[in-house]
């Protein structure tokens, strides 16, 4: 705004330009603003223990910017590290300090590329995945794209991985109306690339995705379903309004990542889950895959 100008950097120098900061070798996050010509008016440096970077940022409709990257441990403005490297969300005001921040995804390798404010308010994430626990549901194969949407409290409102068997790419997003607009590079040719020709090269592969009809069709798969007790102790009640005949794919995993209970299957109505003899106490995680939708709910075992 008024001609200036802000710059987000990923350094681990500590002389020069960047000598009142302290490095710990690892690379930390930089913010910049500068005036019309080049003259520093604030910045924000934040260093804390381990690896952290911001690839993209926006104005936020709220004030101040929203900014999306990457981080590889827990603590300080990565609280919540879910494992390896995560996606990270960012939010600071127009005085550049900080005001909350968001970790989402798995024990592997994920990180995000590009973020969009939509007319609600609410974020797009466009990301990169390697993992299939925790935040992830339903993953495609070596590396998917994932896209995430959550509000301005960072809170997850749904999010879907796309791809096949292979590694598939993207770079950057369009939002249009209600439909993500992902040019991608893909090396699949089956699961959602089943129209890709030749993959041995990778090739270049434009997805559309329709936010509307993802966002109802999961908040409406996730409406239907209820878990009780929540605290609870051996075992979990739930009970689904969905009509009959369908069949759910189900896992239990802890706070680390780790399936405690995989592949378990039921059908509609009233379904009573026990957990193994050894299951630890603490936050552990349901998922519940049916067809290509999936949702995840906290749960606490005492």
């Amino acid at each position: 705004k008024n001609g200036n100008i802000l710059t987000s950097i990923k350094t681990n120098s500590y002389d020069y330009d960047l000598s009142q900061f302290v490095s710990d070798s690892s690379t930390n996050i930089l913010f910049v603003l500068f005036d019309s010509i080049g003259t520093t008016i604030d910045e924000k440096y934040f260093n804390n223990n381990g690896n952290e970077a911001i690839y993209d940022f926006v104005e936020n409709v709220y004030g101040g910017i929203v900014a999306c990257g990457n981080c590889d441990y827990n603590s300080g403005i990565c609280s919540g590290n879910k494992g390896g490297s995560d996606v990270l969300l960012i939010q600071l005001d127009s005085t550049l300090t900080f005001k909350m921040s968001k970790v989402y995804g798995g024990s592997k390798t994920d990180y995000s590329n590009r973020i969009k404010i939509l007319n609600s308010g609410n974020f797009i994430i466009s990301a990169q995945s390697r993992s299939d626990n925790i935040d992830i549901a339903n993953s495609k194969g070596e590396e998917d794209i994932w896209i995430i949407e959550s509000d301005n409290a960072g809170n997850l409102i749904w999010s879907k991985n796309i791809g096949g068997s292979y590694s598939d790419y993207h770079y950057d997003i369009a939002v249009r109306n209600n439909k993500i607009i992902i040019p991608a590079f893909v090396f699949s040719s089956d699961g959602d690339i089943e129209d890709a020709n030749d993959t041995i090269g990778g090739q270049a592969w434009p997805c559309v995705l329709e936010k509307t009809n993802s966002v109802n069709t999961l908040a409406s798969f996730r409406n239907n379903f209820r878990f009780y007790p929540n605290p609870t102790e051996k075992s979990i009640t739930i009970d689904n309004s969905f009509p009959s005949n369908k069949n759910y794919r189900i896992f239990v995993i802890d706070n680390n990542g780790t399936v405690i209970l995989k592949d378990k299957f039921f059908d509609s109505g009233h379904f009573v889950l026990n957990f193994p003899e050894n299951v630890s106490s603490g936050i552990h995680f349901i998922k519940i895959i049916y067809k290509k939708e999936d949702i995840l709910f906290k749960i606490i075992i005492k």
